[in-house]
């Protein structure tokens, strides 16, 4: 059985994207140059620009790169069991937070160069910010989805779709922000509770409690 390639093994175009997020999450975005990846790597600044044509267009593509794995990641808990609105959203939420926990280097560079929109979009191009909003949004749109169905079906308690939503992925989202492996949990414990946060949220639904709008 051929061995895994180890980092060095791969072509350059990868390494640097794993040698970018390295740095990234040592140093933050501004102050991480080319040149520091480069230096790192062994080759010169040009040698990167034959793959990237600046530091944003490498940045962005490590982001798009996170973004696409994480949603091939989940396809699996939206497909696999069974299909009524509850067993799928706890799938779901269990299985984000596992890919967030187990891959922990992936999830702070993520958050390191998306907290915001503000930030997001101060250095790339607009063309750019938009299709990763849109690749991310996705998985919102599946999970609002779930939530949907649950309500129709009686099995959710009727309340703000999108908001509940939200507050479901956040959770499981930001678990890296807190989350040491050297803590009493594992990660599966942590994915369980996730898992039944979620469910709680749904199932209570999110009311609109302004005034007139009580119900």
């Amino acid at each position: 059985m051929p061995e895994s390639p180890t980092e060095a093994d791969l072509p350059l175009k990868q390494r640097a994207l794993i040698v970018a997020s390295r740095l990234l999450r040592s140093n933050g975005y501004e102050a991480t140059r080319l040149e520091d990846i480069a230096a790192e790597l062994g080759v010169t600044a040009p040698a990167l620009y034959w793959h990237f044509a600046s530091k944003s267009d490498l940045f962005y593509a490590l982001l798009k790169q996170i973004i696409e794995e994480f949603n091939a990641a989940i396809d699996s808990a939206f497909a696999d069991g069974p299909s009524d609105p509850e067993s799928t959203l706890r799938r779901v939420a269990a299985a984000h937070t596992r890919i967030q926990l187990a891959g922990l280097d992936d999830a702070q560079s993520y958050t390191a160069m998306s907290f915001s929109h503000s930030q997001l979009t101060s250095w790339m191009t607009d063309e750019q910010a938009l299709a990763l909003r849109n690749s991310s949004r996705i998985y919102f749109e599946r999970v609002r989805d779930v939530v949907r169905r649950g309500m129709s079906e009686g099995v959710f308690a009727e309340g703000d779709a999108a908001v509940a939503t939200f507050a479901i992925i956040n959770i499981c989202e930001y678990s890296h922000l807190w989350y040491q492996n050297d803590r009493d949990r594992s990660i599966e414990q942590v994915a369980l509770m996730h898992a039944e946060f979620a469910a709680s949220i749904a199932i209570g639904a999110v009311r609109d409690r302004t005034p007139g709008n009580v119900r």
